[in-house]
């Protein structure tokens, strides 16, 4: 880098010891625009931290060791793992949402997904090819999961949906299906008399596939069919329709979790790897820090009247598009239950926002959630009463009113350039809201361990204000 700013290596941000930190993406189809406009505000604050001459360099792939997405989540998170700027994913993420949910896809809907899927695989297809035609590359060139180009750790939320299982890929080298003879599960091999059929290492998973497969919304776009052995394709949607749509969760159980000192047959190895997914870092919030943003948040509600005079179809899908709020809160429950954040998010009226209120008096983890219940009381006290009932906002929607504000802005497929231009600014004004507080001395995103400009050193000190 130009300046100066010499940012951590993947090994480091993986493997080294000292503070580690995790940034965590929901999905939520075109209201990822919202998390885009937190996130300018994250990056802006944490460059803010360096000297003048190395902010235009810093990236929030220097800070954070590992980026975790669902859907959405799992674009940007894959961009940014890749050194993309916010600003450039803002942009591209206009780009995408037009082109991909700009038109119905010709049939009866219902019968064909609503959007084509080819439209979704274009765009992802252009955007690394014209990444890597700007490091100079073969532009036809396939990155993979192991790709080089990953400055930091990157984890990504699929489904499998042909076996019912959650798919959870990293690029941590020392994953437990990274290689087909990784040295780090030789032991475990030997012990459990081999890997069995021959499956295509996680390593060699084409990185534009495994995004495709996290983004394809069942109703939306259409699953992702892939050979994952010799003998065996598997088909993926959506990372949504698993437990993971908020993944802080899961990046903080796969980051952390080891087996114990007295586990067998793991002490034969000499403590490599430390779990399945090759991490091991240490709990605690000075050890470990998870930064969770989402899209917009609503909880579906209908009155009993109008749930019972639904077809037995549509009581169903009702029932299913409520699990998606209940799986990311309960991920959310537990991670305020394990911690003690400086601003705890509201779970509902028995459990209040969680403050001081904990199934232990040690915190495993710093943990911070931002996001906003999409209804108008929370919109309006975030960007002010004057904005709101402005010409951008509910000046457009006097026919429909407030409730077809609102509606517009929670649809998941509404790619309207008006709908997007709000999204983002409510994005923009919750990142300086949330990085413009503090509460007993502690912040959304501590500075331990922040990318330093000095050469010499990997590790920033103590004197960071965010």
């Amino acid at each position: 880098m130009r300046n100066g700013l010499r940012p951590k290596s993947l090994e480091t941000h993986l493997f080294s010891d000292g503070p580690k930190r995790i940034l965590a993406l929901d999905g939520g189809g075109v209201r990822g625009i919202l998390t885009c406009g937190i996130l300018e505000q994250v990056e802006a604050k944490l460059a803010g931290r360096l000297p003048e001459a190395e902010r235009e360099d810093f990236r929030l792939c220097h800070y954070f060791d590992l980026i975790a997405g669902t859907s959405t989540g799992a674009i940007m998170a894959t961009l940014l793992a890749m050194g993309y700027k916010v600003s450039e994913i803002k942009s591209l993420y206009r780009t995408l949402a037009n082109d991909v949910f700009g038109q119905k896809k010709h049939g009866i809907i219902g019968m064909v997904p609503k959007f084509d899927s080819r439209k979704l695989t274009k765009v992802i297809n252009t955007c690394f090819r014209d990444f890597l035609i700007s490091k100079g590359a073969d532009p036809a060139h396939r990155l993979e999961l192991g790709s080089e180009y990953l400055q930091t750790g990157l984890m990504i939320c699929s489904k499998r949906i042909d076996k019912g299982s959650p798919w959870v890929l990293t690029n941590n080298p020392k994953s437990k299906y990274w290689e087909w003879n990784s040295p780090h599960w030789q032991g475990y091999y030997d012990a459990n008399g081999g890997p069995g059929e021959k499956f295509i290492a996680n390593k060699h998973y084409i990185l534009q596939e495994v995004v495709q497969a996290s983004a394809s919304a069942p109703f939306f776009l259409s699953p992702v069919e892939k050979q994952i052995s010799s003998a065996e394709k598997a088909l993926f949607f959506d990372g949504g329709v698993s437990p993971h749509n908020n993944p802080a969760m899961q990046a903080f159980l796969v980051a952390t979790s080891k087996w114990r000192d007295n586990a067998k047959p793991w002490p034969k190895w000499n403590g490599e790897p430390k779990s399945p997914f090759g991490f091991g870092w240490k709990t605690g919030p000075e050890n470990i820090s998870v930064l969770s943003l989402g899209t917009g948040a609503y909880r579906p509600t209908f009155s009993v009247k109008d749930f019972k005079g639904k077809m037995a179809g549509l009581k169903a899908i009702e029932a299913l598009r409520g699990m998606i709020p209940d799986t990311s809160t309960n991920g959310l429950t537990w991670l305020q239950a394990m911690s003690d954040p400086a601003f705890p998010v509201k779970i509902n009226s028995e459990l209040g926002d969680m403050d001081d209120l904990g199934i232990m008096n040690d915190s495993l983890l710093h943990f911070q959630r931002i996001d906003l219940d999409l209804d108008e009381p929370a919109v309006r006290d975030i960007i002010g009463d004057e904005a709101f009932e402005g010409e951008n906002f509910l000046g457009a929607f006097e026919k429909k009113g407030v409730d077809g504000l609102i509606n517009s802005m929670r649809a998941l497929e509404n790619s309207a350039s008006t709908n997007m231009d709000r999204l983002e600014s409510i994005g923009e004004h919750l990142g300086q809201y949330w990085f413009g507080m503090d509460r007993f001395g502690r912040k959304p995103t501590p500075s331990r361990g922040d990318p330093k400009a000095d050469p010499a050193s990997l590790i920033l000190p103590h004197h960071f204000d965010g």
